[in-house]
């Protein structure tokens, strides 16, 4: 809705997602039907709204175009299920994201020698890991150790934390734990905790770019460049 209203975005979205995802969004164009109505205009067509969906089916090359193949696998959620991870090939790089998942041989599989993993985690003190509603949370996410086994065994060029979660820990010390905790279980390659908005390149090395000052970031204040 952002991007087609205050941002003047003039085409559909392809959307890709597991079965149902037709039926959220639809769902959604009902939640924001007012808006739809009213809110169109010459310059806010709401056909732009009609998006093209691509709803996954089990293992399935998902997107191919240009030397560059993206491929679902499913993983291990819980009550997120169905739940995917994706690998992204271009030439000869690769890229492997986790998605939500616990540890799962299919993320082992495809991350084999990945030039990158992009990994979940969840870590806990002892203490609140000991309580009963954390159970299911933690049966869903992948561990420390768990991902120390997953990196030791695909060995990736690079290994990299997001979609972190750390209750009672964060920043540096989160960080900290993070990568102690994984080496305390075995990995011993390269690892980074990753923050939003970092740059990862992949070339013959890797090099990582911390994120940009905020106060470099432009202002959402015209239409389409934002959008398209």
């Amino acid at each position: 809705m952002t991007s087609w209203f205050l941002l003047g975005r003039t085409r559909p979205y392809d959307i890709w997602g597991p079965e149902g995802t037709a039926r959220m969004l639809e769902g959604m164009r009902k939640m924001y039907g007012f808006d739809v109505r009213h809110r169109a205009n010459a310059f806010n067509d709401a056909r732009v709204l009609i998006n093209r969906v691509h709803e996954i089916e089990g293992e399935s090359v998902v997107f191919e175009t240009a030397g560059t193949r993206i491929t679902a696998f499913p993983v291990e959620h819980g009550d997120g299920n169905p739940a995917y991870g994706y690998c992204l090939e271009y030439g000869s790089r690769k890229v492997v994201l986790s998605g939500d998942t616990t540890a799962h041989e299919n993320l082992v599989r495809y991350a084999k020698n990945a030039d990158l993993l992009i990994q979940n985690v969840i870590a806990l003190p002892v203490a609140l890991a000991a309580k009963p509603e954390m159970r299911g949370v933690l049966a869903k996410l992948t561990t420390v150790e768990q991902a120390a086994r997953i990196f030791s065994r695909a060995q990736p060029r690079f290994a990299v934390y997001s979609h972190i979660v750390l209750k009672e820990m964060s920043g540096a010390q989160g960080a900290s734990f993070l990568e102690s905790q994984t080496r305390a279980h075995g990995y011993k390659g390269p690892l980074l905790v990753a923050e939003d908005r970092m740059s990862i390149i992949i070339d013959e090395n890797i090099v990582t770019t911390p994120p940009p000052d905020l106060g470099s970031l432009p202002a959402l204040d015209r239409k389409a460049s934002y959008s398209e």
